[in-house]
């Protein structure tokens, strides 16, 4: 999986949302602009962003610089966001705050409620609350509700007229899926430790995969490609012991190229 790490090696990361991740942009080293934030992928959408990768922060954990982030070097992953229909769907709201449960009831009063969940509990269905990236991507629909302004230390019971004045549920409910591009590669070359072990890689964008890639070139044997599409192509090594050459190299990038759309 690609990381924080990398994603700033590879590209211009233009950065929003808390602090620490909003510094991370002035770390980045390429040209190639991509979103990296922890706005709610409904804001995104409102500024036209649809397109954007987010950090898989790892629960109670306490980042409080872009330093700290880079240092633990987390997981990133990438996700598309669009306007979604609800017609059909079964809605489930998902909230461990009691004040935001009763309000959004009243909207939804035939809503099940579920204060903690895993994909398999919200697949197939319209959230209405607050998930991280990854969990609004197994659900078919998702409606954000945020509190303005929320602080965790001061909110946690937040309720009545002052619950109604900060509560931000979004207008229109959202699809958020991940977007996954991976690379199967075999070794040939004796002298290398992985000889005979493949290697899978997966990653939010494909030009990340490339970089990977050519780290690889003097040993690779066999590779083959999944676009987020599901389609699949491949190539062999020709020259001595099975490597490939630069020519092998350069179809294969370029069957990815067109599966791109590049």
């Amino acid at each position: 999986m690609q990381t924080i790490n990398s994603l700033l090696n590879t590209f211009k990361v233009v950065t929003t949302g808390f602090p620490a991740v909003a510094a991370l942009g002035a770390h980045s080293k390429g040209v190639q602009e991509v979103v990296l934030s922890t706005l709610a992928p409904a804001a995104l959408l409102d500024k036209g962003i649809t397109e954007f990768y987010a950090l898989e922060i790892p629960r109670d954990a306490k980042l409080a610089s872009a330093e700290e982030i880079i240092a633990a070097n987390l997981p990133v992953r990438k996700f598309s966001v669009s306007v979604a229909s609800i017609v059909d769907l079964d809605t489930v709201i998902v909230s461990r705050h009691q004040g935001t449960v009763d309000i959004l009831k009243e909207t939804y009063p035939d809503a099940i409620v579920l204060a903690s969940i895993d994909a398999e509990d919200i697949k197939g269905k319209h959230v209405v609350g607050t998930l991280p990236p990854h969990l609004i991507a197994a659900c078919a629909a998702y409606t954000s509700v945020s509190i303005k302004d929320y602080d965790f230390a001061k909110d946690g019971d937040i309720s009545g007229q002052e619950l109604l004045d900060r509560i931000i549920v979004a207008p229109d409910a959202i699809c958020v899926k991940e977007i996954v591009h991976t690379i199967f590669i075999s070794l040939l070359d004796p002298r290398d430790p992985s000889y005979g072990a493949p290697m899978t890689y997966t990653s939010g964008d494909h030009e990340y995969l490339k970089v990977v890639l050519g780290q690889y070139l003097d040993s690779l044997n066999y590779v083959m490609y999944t676009h987020p599409s599901g389609v699949q192509v491949s190539a062999e090594g020709t020259i001595s012991y099975g490597w490939f050459s630069d020519g092998d190299l350069a179809e294969l990038l370029g069957k990815i190229d067109n599966l791109n759309g590049m």
